[in-house]
């Protein structure tokens, strides 16, 4: 009896600190000397936890070792080609300790892979309800809840010129935690995109969370959604299939009524921030790229390199040698899952606008590629 209690009691603890190491991850909106510390704090906590185990995986030490050589590599062709930026030197140094402790982190996913996929859910479920709060706020009392603002962040930016209005009031574009809608987005969906990947269901956490995808009116966040949906609908399953189907027409229809269509189409087609801004880039990528990436001097002041997604940021700024990450990244999620659903969950979250530079793209990708390594595995 005790050693039972003694086991529920670790677990519990366990449970606890990687929900708060993960949570910790995700805050890329919390600034503290005009960084993300917060972020690299929980990534390092979550590295130590795998080092006391004094093991490393072979592999992925290799692959770490492998990517760290491209992008040193990478970095000596810019300073030969670009000359020496501060931002080049900020980028190599924390991507570089973010592939480092890839194999700590494996030691910690493989060994409690349980904790760590009920770790996610929770965390997911904390920015969701985050959302929900806000809404249920501004709906009874309205006003907007600027829950980062309250918590010590930088002001929330919830109102755009691209706001709804509903009977006179402007609608908020509800953030949670972070300091814009689409941040919100790239953090849930690339939370909750690996977390159906491991789980192989839908259930009430990728449900609510999609959800409230929706309410912040991301409008990449909630295309992103719907293409997960489809997917899962098509190859997932399970009994909640129906349930899927009449939330999904729910949502399109007190969309389309609230005129968020409208804002859609707005946002993806005004000038300088829709459809036109991201083919001006297209076309600037195309007449200055090269092996070693776009330097940062020669990108104009109104350009945001991300905005076309992760995967237009690799080959933007790393050129030639973001392609090659890009198609190894995508290798080894196939090849260790044999499971086409791995590469379409890494296909997802290279769409997003998630940071190269910041734990949370290497803790999923890790996620993926470790569940993948032992598909027996149960959350």
């Amino acid at each position: 009896m005790f050693l039972l209690v003694h086991e529920k009691s670790l677990f519990n603890l366990k449970l606890c600190s990687a929900s708060f190491l993960i949570f910790l991850m995700t805050l890329q909106s919390f600034y503290f000397m005009g960084a993300s510390i917060l972020c690299y704090i929980g990534a390092a906590l979550l590295a130590f936890w795998g080092l006391i185990r004094f093991k490393v995986d072979k592999f992925f030490l290799l692959f770490s070792l492998f990517v760290v050589t491209l992008l040193s590599i990478h970095y000596v062709g810019r300073v030969f080609f670009h000359g020496v930026d501060v931002a080049d030197v900020k980028v190599y140094l924390s991507t570089s300790a973010m592939v480092f402790l890839l194999p700590l982190w494996q030691q910690v996913i493989n060994s409690d892979f349980a904790i760590l996929c009920r770790s996610v859910a929770l965390v997911i479920l904390i920015h969701s309800l985050a959302v929900f709060a806000q809404l249920v706020y501004w709906v009874l009392i309205g006003d907007y809840l600027d829950l980062l603002g309250l918590l010590g962040g930088e002001e929330s930016r919830a109102v755009s010129s691209k706001a709804l209005v509903l009977s006179g009031d402007v609608v908020p574009r509800f953030t949670g935690l972070f300091n814009e809608p689409g941040t919100y987005s790239v953090v849930v969906f690339s939370l909750v995109s690996t977390y159906c990947y491991l789980i192989r269901k839908l259930d009430f956490v990728v449900l609510l969370s999609l959800i409230s995808i929706v309410i912040t009116m991301s409008a990449f966040g909630i295309v992103l959604s719907v293409l997960l949906l489809a997917y899962a609908f098509l190859f997932l399953g399970n009994a909640r299939r129906l349930g899927v189907i009449f939330l999904v027409f729910l949502a399109t229809i007190l969309a389309v009524y609230a005129g968020v269509q409208v804002a859609l189409v707005e946002r993806f087609d005004s000038e300088g921030s829709g459809l036109s801004f991201r083919t001006q880039m297209l076309e600037f990528y195309y007449d200055k790229a090269s092996v070693f990436g776009i330097g940062v001097s020669e990108l104009p002041a109104e350009f945001v390199i991300n905005d076309l997604g992760l995967w237009f940021y690799l080959l933007f700024y790393y050129g030639l040698f973001g392609l090659v990450l890009i198609l190894l990244m995508g290798a080894v999620s196939l090849l260790k899952s044999k499971n086409f659903m791995a590469l379409f969950v890494f296909g997802l979250i290279m769409l997003t606008k998630l940071k190269f530079t910041y734990p949370l793209y290497w803790f999923v990708f890790l996620m993926i590629a470790v569940r993948s390594a032992d598909r027996n595995q149960r959350p």
